[in-house]
């Protein structure tokens, strides 16, 4: 039976939220959605684990891009358009048949994505500076054209690993972020309540 299920945006998402929940045995199926079309997605998702049997706690975790605000309230609405009680705040799970949580990365009100937490996580290391000194000089000398700095950062960091081609949720998978990290806290305390039994 699938009692708890956790829908994020792409394969990098559920590489990282596999890593997280693998390395803390939390029981949790996940699946990706993307965020257009979401309404569409979400009932396909919910309606094909029908088959594997009923969800009783479902996850939302969504990057606030632009707009934390903006981003909750349009999941919020997906939640409700097919049939559930969405919650009422960043990170809460509503009542009801099916509890339902939604995490805006990366903390509910800053803009940005789930790869702030990857930032955050490796603040102290050597190489970050040099990434935050690449960066700074693209910007002063206006050749900086990427709209997501966090993506940016995150990228330019892994370049300087191993294996300069792995992903976010690749580098999650090979140990690169730092789970301990405060910067997960709250990722962390949203997946322990998503797979927290009922």
């Amino acid at each position: 039976m699938t009692s708890s299920l956790l829908i994020v945006e792409g394969q990098d998402e559920v590489r990282l939220c596999t890593a997280i929940i693998e390395n803390n045995s939390r029981p949790t199926y996940i699946r990706e959605a993307g965020k257009y079309k979401f309404t569409a997605k979400l009932t396909a998702i919910l309606e094909d684990l029908q088959r594997f049997g009923p969800v009783s706690r479902l996850g939302i975790i969504r990057d606030a891009d632009e707009s934390a605000t903006q981003a909750f309230t349009s999941v919020c609405s997906s939640v409700a358009h097919v049939g559930l009680n969405p919650p009422e705040q960043h990170a809460g799970f509503s009542d009801g048949a099916v509890a339902v949580g939604v995490f805006i990365a990366p903390d509910g009100n800053a803009t940005g994505a789930i790869e702030a937490l990857c930032m955050k996580s490796i603040a102290n290391e050597s190489e970050t500076n040099c990434v935050l000194d690449y960066i700074r000089c693209l910007r002063t000398n206006n050749v900086l054209y990427s709209r997501n700095p966090d993506k940016t950062f995150v990228h330019a960091y892994l370049a300087a690993q191993v294996d300069p081609m792995i992903r976010v949720g690749e580098a999650a998978q090979k140990g690169v972020w730092n789970f301990d990290h405060p910067a997960f806290e709250s990722l962390l305390e949203f997946l322990d309540e998503l797979s927290r039994p009922v």
